[in-house]
């Protein structure tokens, strides 16, 4: 049964650096994409934000399987200061709301997944990035 389950676990986390993978934004893509974010009218900047913690997530994704922690644990405190920015009360659209709870939610479970293979010292700052991704979230949800 453990071995089943370390099987499955395995799977998930391959398909995610995969998916990862293919969309991994290079610093240029995610500067551009913080600058839209911050100049973005406040209907927008829910989704924007959420554009940019997905493509930050995917990038703390690799930086951590590929051994540079210091760097991801850097973008990590940068997605905190994103989700803090998040204010769904002001975006007219529900598309682009349900698209924001979309983009949190795939976050969140990349952000789960890398907690279960992280070194125990970078556990603290991961779980409380989830913690908020999930809670942006539920606000986006309301």
């Amino acid at each position: 049964m453990r071995f089943a389950w370390t099987m499955a676990v395995a799977a998930l986390l391959a398909g995610s650096l995969a998916f990862a993978a293919r969309k991994i934004p290079d610093a240029r893509q995610l500067t551009y994409l913080e600058a839209r974010a911050a100049q973005a009218s406040r209907g927008e900047r829910c989704l924007l934000y959420a554009e940019l913690i997905d493509a930050s997530t995917n990038v703390v994704l690799i930086r951590m399987q590929g051994g540079a922690d210091e760097q991801a644990l850097t973008m990590l405190r940068s997605i905190q200061g994103y989700v803090s920015r998040i204010d769904p009360v002001h975006a007219k659209s529900a598309k682009k709301l349900k698209n924001a709870e979309i983009l949190l939610g795939q976050a969140a479970f990349k952000l789960k997944e890398l907690l279960l293979s992280a070194p125990f010292e970078d556990r603290p700052l991961l779980e409380h990035t989830l913690k908020r991704v999930n809670e942006a979230q539920s606000a986006v949800l309301l």
